[in-house]
This record gives structure tokens, C-alpha cells and sequence, in this order.
């Protein structure tokens, strides 16, 4: 439900995977991931714009090796307006 009001207003989210940066713990049992991330914004009148941004995702490697993420934060880059008027239908997955 966070994220309800941010998904039919944005498009064309994706996380910039070319500039990620994973940093494990000395003991392989933590991991932080550094990924930005691109989307499209909509003015009110419609026109686009770019919404550049950068996620921080931790993530816990359980006791069958699988990672969990435990918490992530998600930000826009500064000068990015937050508001955006797109009103597109979302499906989720």
C-alpha cells in the first residue's frame, strides 16, 4: 500500500543494474546493495520527465543460503520533483 500512490503515477522504472554496488560482510552473513534507479515522471500537463533515484536494499543470508532483503529505502536524487500526475493503470505481479 505504500507504494500505491507512486506506481500509476510513474513509468519505465528500472534499477541501473551496470552501477550497483554489492558490499558483503567480512563474515558473508550481510549484504548492502547500492543501485540507482531510473523512472518516468509526469508533469500535470501531461509531459515527461526525467525521476532518477537510488535504492539502498540490505539483505541477510539465511541459514539455507537463500538472501532475504530485511530493508531497503528508496530516494529520489535532489532536485527531483516528488510529485508526479501520471494516471496509469497498474497490474500487479
Amino acid at each position: 500500500m505504500q507504494w500505491d500512490n507512486v506506481w500509476p503515477r510513474t513509468a519505465d522504472f528500472a534499477f541501473d543494474l551496470a552501477h550497483t554496488e554489492v558490499l558483503i560482510s567480512g563474515d558473508g552473513g550481510m549484504a548492502t546493495v547500492i543501485t540507482p534507479w531510473t523512472s518516468t515522471g509526469f508533469n500535470a500537463d501531461g509531459s515527461r520527465f526525467d525521476r532518477p533515484g537510488r535504492a539502498t536494499i540490505i539483505l541477510a543470508r539465511q541459514a539455507d543460503g537463500r538472501w532475504l532483503g530485511v530493508h531497503s529505502h528508496m530516494s529520489l536524487r535532489r532536485g527531483v520533483p516528488q510529485d508526479s500526475h501520471g494516471s496509469r493503470p497498474v497490474k500487479a505481479h
